[in-house]
């Protein structure tokens, strides 16, 4: 999920270490208000197919990839183009105080899948809205604690992933004879044992240990991963709550859409005190708007 986009064997990324801070660097403001007008085009399959460009056809595939990621893409994706088109015609107050969105270039870089640790703030969000959606649905612990170990695993949840939303780290249940009761070892796995075979198992050790050290620590490290992780959404399930994983995934997410509200229709959203109400002066506006970036009316697909 978390790939690099590449147009292929024979041709150059337009963009410098496929990174986003790097994008359009050495385009003209104009170019981009250019292409970003053309994506928007796109986004409604209104555009000429056949006339491609190799900047287009890397923000079609970085975007789906992105979706992949973290479906609110969709939603931040249209705004970013809608922003870049504007050409900074309008300025954004935002949290930061004077912010401007001027070109396409500034809007994808602030898109909240941009910056590092995206992909797991998405991937930990995504996982704690879940949670308590099957939990609403009256799902019992031990249904919910198979339920969500499935989910974690269809989307690469890892163990750091995992400690962060349910507050059980290994230390701790290591001292609860953990490895002997669940993971079947021979004999109780003490913490500094745990700590020597993650040493092992961790490739930038470089020459400390023996490549048969190392491959015998990953096989093990591999072993204890499913019963850790079974261990570990049963106590969450049990006590029917997890730390609100992406926290910081969902103020970026607040933080875009307050730009684009006050660069796209004018009022600053960001001066609501009051949190909720913030949220939803946003989102009557943002339906009605995304949905109209799309072409399509709100019920229309499913």
């Amino acid at each position: 999920m978390n790939q690099i986009v590449t147009h292929g064997p024979d041709t150059v990324s337009p963009f410098p270490g496929d990174r986003y801070s790097n994008m359009f660097n050495d385009v003209p403001a104009s170019e981009q208000r250019e292409l970003a007008e053309v994506m928007l085009q796109d986004i409604r399959g209104a555009s000429d197919a056949t006339q491609e460009n190799g900047r287009r056809d890397y923000l079609r595939v970085l975007g789906a990839v992105e979706q992949n990621r973290s479906v609110s893409d969709l939603v931040y994706r249209a705004m970013a183009y809608e922003m870049g088109a504007q050409g900074g015609q309008r300025q954004a107050n935002g949290k930061r105080k004077g912010e401007t969105i001027s070109t396409l270039s500034e809007a994808l870089k602030r898109l909240p899948m941009a910056p590092g640790g995206a992909q797991s703030g998405a991937r930990r969000l995504n996982l704690f809205y879940k949670f308590y959606e099957l939990i609403r649905q009256g799902m019992k612990p031990q249904d919910l604690a198979r339920a969500m170990n499935y989910e974690g695993g269809k989307v690469g949840l890892t163990a750091a992933d995992l400690e962060k939303m349910s507050g059980r780290g290994r230390r701790r249940i290591l001292r609860k004879d953990f490895w002997t009761r669940i993971a079947q070892e021979p004999d109780r796995v003490t913490v500094e044992e745990y700590q020597r075979v993650m040493r092992r198992a961790n490739p930038r050790r470089g020459d400390d240990f023996t490549e048969e050290e190392k491959r015998d620590a990953r096989e093990r490290v591999n072993a204890w991963e499913g019963p850790y992780s079974n261990y570990v959404w049963g106590e969450v399930a049990g006590r029917g709550e997890i730390t609100p994983g992406g926290v910081k995934m969902a103020d970026d997410e607040m933080s875009y859409l307050e730009v684009w509200a006050n660069t796209m229709v004018g009022e600053d959203f960001g001066a609501v005190q009051d949190k909720e109400k913030r949220k939803q002066a946003l989102f009557d506006h943002i339906e009605r708007r995304v949905y109209s970036l799309y072409g399509m009316t709100p019920g229309a697909a499913e």
